[in-house]
């Protein structure tokens, strides 16, 4: 899995190391954007909801028209 994530990225483009613990991260910022705190934490499957209220300062750089709350962005 691990080289599939990467080679995929390279192919795509993205010169910076992608790990599907990155692919997790863009996707719980992703959802924070638009999906309430709860339902973020019940997809991550995280035991506690403070676990998932750390993804929010990059939803809060999303929301903001930032471009950094992607690990990975080109």
């Amino acid at each position: 899995m691990r080289r599939l994530v990467s080679d995929l990225a390279h192919q795509a483009g993205i010169r910076k190391t992608v790990t599907a613990h990155v692919l997790r991260h863009s996707f719980a910022t992703l959802m924070l954007n638009g999906a309430d705190l709860l339902r973020v934490k019940e997809d991550l499957g995280n035991g506690s909801l403070s676990t998932t209220e750390r993804y929010l300062h990059a939803a809060k750089n999303l929301e903001q028209g930032s471009a950094d709350f992607l690990p990975f962005a080109v």
